[in-house]
């Protein structure tokens, strides 16, 4: 049975969508399978199977035209990891993924764990923090910084460049898209200037790029380009995810009490946080032919915007699912993605989450949440301010 395809004047990156974008994405969900943005000619999709199947099928939903709303950054962008198709998008991921599958983080759990419980001893019972930067930035920073084998001039800005870089895929009528286009640029010198054997630690994720384009298993010009998706895949989304984590417990104490009466708990609670509050909202999608999500004809050319942070949150796939329950089963959550272009990196996300939330859980007896607010950002969702007493 063919749907009607609706349509909306909803401005989804207006300052106030942004920040809070749940009961807009209810609007989507509840509008049809797939829904044209008026505003951008965009078409979103926001339920929980429609969104799948668009990241699950990637010869008809591609990623080698671009996953931004934008000309200029999706040609900037092609050929890149999570800009590519096919066997050129193969070769790249198994490049970025030899030193970041489960089985190698496993190897380096305990190292990350142990360094995790030190950045939290330091804060207990230290008063009210500036959690952003006493935490959440400094342990993918320092963690994904050794890994990658990073100096100090690109670790003193790493954090401003996957902040804001990622800001330049939203619409060009969005004037923060044009803002932050320079993070970006600069991101991306940096990754040409450094891709070079003698530049990064060796033994490093960053010197294996190196390894890689030396060995001709990939060109050259890809070598930064994998250096990119190490940083800004890496960095600013596990800031929000533990930004995320903070503010849930402190909001929820019947949560909280729940981990830590049972710290085994972590993984199963880090999907739940991720379900709640993916980082990463939305990356785009080319129809590269006529099709159909959920009933809906899409035409071929179409600009698809399956929206991951919807989809977590589809009462038609979780129950009940604006609560926060830790022992809910949430690992079909899409905040890593789905499909061929899963987030290479999830394992180590998950490895710097779990742990923390394992060392909280054993160390602070209370979360105090003092002031928390979220960012405006065109894709990520993460706070802008977040102050806590860790009791």
């Amino acid at each position: 049975m063919t749907e009607t395809l609706a349509s909306m004047s909803l401005d989804l990156f207006g300052d106030e969508e942004r920040r809070n974008p749940w009961p807009f994405y209810v609007e989507i969900r509840n509008s049809g399978p797939v829904v044209r943005l008026e505003n951008y000619d965009f078409y979103a999709v926001g339920r929980y199977d429609d969104v799948r199947q668009v990241l699950g099928d990637q010869d008809t939903f591609i990623s080698s035209e671009g996953v931004g709303l934008n000309d200029m950054v999706n040609q900037q962008m092609k050929g890149t990891l999570i800009a590519s198709n096919g066997q050129e998008h193969e070769n790249l991921r198994k490049v970025a993924m030899e030193r970041l599958t489960a089985p190698a983080m496993r190897e380096i759990a305990d190292r990350v764990q142990e360094q995790v419980d030190e950045f939290v001893d330091v804060l207990v019972g230290s008063g009210r923090i500036d959690a952003i930067s006493r935490l959440s930035r400094k342990i993918p920073m320092h963690i994904v910084g050794d890994m990658i084998g990073f100096d100090q001039e690109a670790r003193d800005k790493m954090f401003h460049w996957t902040e804001f870089g990622f800001n330049a895929f939203g619409p060009m009528n969005v004037p923060r898209t044009m803002t932050d286009v320079e993070a970006a640029r600069d991101m991306f010198e940096y990754a040409f200037r450094v891709t070079r054997r003698g530049s990064l630690r060796p033994g490093s994720l960053g010197d294996a790029i190196i390894d890689a384009v030396e060995e001709g298993r990939i060109s050259p010009e890809q070598g930064p380009t994998l250096m990119v998706a190490y940083l800004s895949g890496g960095i600013d989304t596990t800031v929000a995810a533990i930004s995320s984590m903070l503010r849930l417990f402190g909001e929820n104490p019947a949560q909280w009490a729940k981990l830590k009466a049972d710290p085994e708990l972590a993984p199963q609670a880090v999907n739940e946080i991720l379900r709640m509050y993916p980082p990463i909202h939305w990356f785009s999608r080319l129809a590269a032919k006529d099709t159909h999500i959920g009933g809906v004809p899409v035409l071929k050319g179409s600009r698809i915007l399956p929206l991951f942070g919807a989809a977590n949150r589809d009462e038609r796939k979780f129950n009940d699912p604006d609560s926060f329950d830790i022992t809910r089963d949430a690992k079909a959550h899409l905040a890593f993605g789905f499909g061929r272009h899963v987030c290479a990196g999830q394992f180590i996300a998950k490895l710097e989450l779990v742990s923390l939330a394992r060392a909280l859980a054993t160390k602070v007896d209370r979360i105090e949440l003092h002031e928390a607010e979220w960012a405006v950002h065109n894709i990520v969702h993460s706070h802008s301010k977040l102050d806590v007493t860790f009791h």
